[in-house]
């Protein structure tokens, strides 16, 4: 399980996509209750817990982020677990000294980055309402130097959708290897911009095989994740939500909640209703359970659709916040992956249909990751 620490609701960017809102309140996670957080992950979620630090803009607290590396790494050595920690950033205030920290304790970073200027520009905007693309590519290339895995998470919208190939692509020539894409669900979308969407994934499975065919060795999703819930079927299951279960946000008071977007941040507006436990208590087991089980629940337009099983219909944080229903699907969502798992199918029987040895040992052999890894290593 992954325990994501909202450190702060504060931001130093004002992105108009946020769901966080304006940030006009800001609350700070203390020491006390950040370590206390720490405590609660290497007690309550296994062997090897995922310590995440969220935001706000989580460098804000950039000081408690190495408190709390290394009261992690003391105490997990007393107990016998093994810690892994992910920081999730903006990026713009990422400096080379905090990037050797992060390489030095294995801290895994990943950058928010729209993309090409025209995408990043658009939405994450600076307080002062400048854009940010300049800063973000040098902190980029920064970030690859000393954490070359590193992912870029890619927020799509209606206002630039129309750059969403150029912008992975973009991405994957800076040099990074891994790509989150992610549309804007609650974004105004109508047919036309839909249509564009569908011919931006048909440009990026083009970059898709071309990369392929080039062994060259990166993810994209959602592409990735679509084929393995075809070829590993109920196996692939982990890879999708499972909302209370795989991952627990802490609010900055010590609060547990099912994921992130659930957090109250700054005004406390949003739904405690939702809260499952404290840190110092741990979590409420039936309260998770019914978190998930809400979530798991089929709403009636799936019953007879073929994609059921590979959809992202269980995500209760999108389905909350377009339907106000944890277990109902936004009719949007039910739109986009009808569209891109035909897109994903398509790129699987290509590279099949051409014995594709990287798709192959990609897609079909388990210990494709760590013998990756340690080829990388070697060379």
């Amino acid at each position: 399980m992954n325990v994501t620490l909202h450190l702060t609701t504060g931001c130093n960017l004002r992105c108009t996509y946020c769901f966080e809102g304006e940030h006009a309140y800001r609350t700070d996670m203390t020491a006390e209750v950040g370590r206390a957080a720490v405590d609660f992950a290497l007690r309550d979620a296994g062997d090897s817990p995922g310590i995440i630090f969220f935001g706000g803009e989580p460098l804000l607290k950039r000081d408690l982020i190495v408190d709390l590396v290394r009261y992690a790494r003391a105490e997990s050595a007393r107990l016998g677990v093994l810690p892994h920690f992910k920081i999730t950033t903006n990026g713009t205030l990422l400096d080379d000294e905090f990037l050797s920290f992060c390489a030095d304790e294995e801290v895994a970073i990943s950058l928010s980055f729209d993309g090409v200027r025209a995408a990043q520009d658009r939405h994450r905007l600076n307080v002062g309402g400048a854009g940010t693309f300049d800063r973000v590519v040098e902190r980029a290339r920064a970030l690859l130097r000393f954490r070359p895995y590193s992912p870029a998470i890619i927020v799509t919208t209606p206002e630039t959708v129309q750059f969403a190939a150029k912008s992975v692509r973009f991405l994957f020539e800076l040099g990074f290897e891994y790509v989150i894409f992610q549309v804007n669900y609650a974004g105004a979308w109508t047919d036309e911009k839909l249509h564009e969407l569908e011919q931006q994934y048909r440009l990026m499975a083009e970059l898709y095989l071309e990369l392929t065919r080039q062994e060259r060795k990166f993810y994209l999703s959602p592409f990735d994740i679509k084929i393995a819930t075809h070829i590993r079927g109920a196996d692939a299951r982990g890879l999708l939500c499972k909302l209370g279960l795989r991952q627990v946000s802490v609010a900055p008071d010590g609060t547990l909640f099912p994921c992130v977007q659930f957090v109250p941040h700054g005004d406390g507006k949003r739904d405690r209703a939702l809260a499952m436990g404290d840190v110092w208590r741990g979590a409420n087991r039936d309260a998770q359970a019914r978190c998930f089980e809400q979530t798991e629940q089929d709403a009636a337009e799936c019953g007879g659709c073929s994609l059921k099983d590979r959809c992202n219909r269980h995500c209760g944080c999108l389905n909350l916040q377009t339907e106000g229903d944890l277990s109902s699907p936004a009719p949007i969502l039910c739109e986009h992956e009808r569209m891109v798992t035909p897109i994903s199918d398509q790129i699987a029987e290509t590279l099949w249909r051409e014995q594709s040895a990287l798709f192959v040992q990609k897609h079909y052999n388990p210990a494709f990751s760590m013998l990756s890894l340690i080829e990388d290593k070697g060379k």
